[in-house]
């Protein structure tokens, strides 16, 4: 029983300390909001409409895989990337499906390695991220 044990604690700590190294290397984005009326808004069926930038993308592999997890992390009907005049800056375009909350927004943002949040050049961090931080709603 009591190698039983040890092995757990072991593996527990192992696994740790593997998922901080992994960690370490996530490319860090940062999504910026201007904060009005045609940036973020709520349609007339109630959904979440979001214009915002990416930025600190760094490759083509980069956007893919941000591409692919707001595709497929299920918050969003609509996921639009279009590119900016400006190195690694992108635009996203984004309808919510019904149902989305606050919670489901800051999972995938964290999940993309978007830590900070600027509304009007403002940082927040992004497990704090609510629409209700956007005026307009």
């Amino acid at each position: 029983m009591y190698k039983k044990g040890l092995f757990l604690i072991i593996l527990v700590l192992v696994t740790g300390f593997s998922s901080k190294i992994l960690a370490q290397n996530e490319i860090i984005h940062f999504a910026h909001f201007v904060n009005d009326e045609t940036n973020v808004y709520k349609d007339i069926n109630g959904r979440l409409v979001m214009n915002f930038t990416i930025s600190n993308v760094v490759d083509q592999n980069d956007l893919q895989n941000l591409q692919y997890k707001f595709d497929h992390y299920g918050t969003f009907e609509t996921v639009q990337f279009s590119v900016t005049n400006d190195l690694g800056v992108y635009s996203v375009y984004t309808v919510s499906s019904p149902g989305v909350r606050a919670i489901d927004l800051r999972k995938l943002f964290v999940s993309c390695g978007i830590f900070t949040i600027f509304i009007d050049d403002q940082p927040y961090p992004s497990q704090d991220f609510s629409p209700q931080m956007l005026n307009s709603n």
